[in-house]
């Protein structure tokens, strides 16, 4: 029988391994174009605020995102967001923040992998009707475009 203090250990595990798992649907969910369900990874009144604007609810964050994507150019190479050094840190049962980098990786003209972007995202989860959402994201670019 696990005693109170292994249970919480246990709890505690999970709710992190569900906060990385909500991070990588985000980039999994940007990166094949699933707005709908990248939208979804968000509370009911949680906010997205990176370089091209800021939306807030799921409806406002899928038109936003939609609305940047659609500026790229027609036949540019598909783009894939790479995470790395991720710490999440609690302040209550159903409270978090995070950081974590990433990369937008893509083709280079010669065909070859380039790293088109680099940043830092800045995060604040809430525990939403059992399931752990950003509360707000904010994206910030680190390097910009070459």
């Amino acid at each position: 029988m696990q005693s109170g203090t292994q249970l919480e250990q246990t709890s505690r595990l999970q709710d992190l391994e569900e906060i990385r798992a909500l991070a990588h649907d985000y980039a999994r969910h940007l990166d094949v174009g699933d707005l709908r369900a990248y939208s979804q990874l968000f509370a009911a009144d949680g906010e997205w605020v990176g370089g091209f604007g800021s939306a807030r609810g799921s409806g406002e964050i899928e038109r936003l995102v939609a609305g940047h994507l659609a500026e790229r150019p027609a036949g540019s190479s598909p783009v894939y967001h790479v995470l790395g050094d991720i710490l999440i840190e609690f302040s209550s049962a159903d409270a978090a923040t995070g950081r974590m980098t990433w990369m937008a990786v893509g083709h280079g003209d010669d065909g070859a992998p380039t790293i088109q972007k680099f940043g830092l995202y800045e995060d604040n989860y809430v525990r939403e009707a059992g399931s752990w959402r950003f509360a707000r994201r904010l994206a910030q670019r680190l390097i910009p475009p070459l």
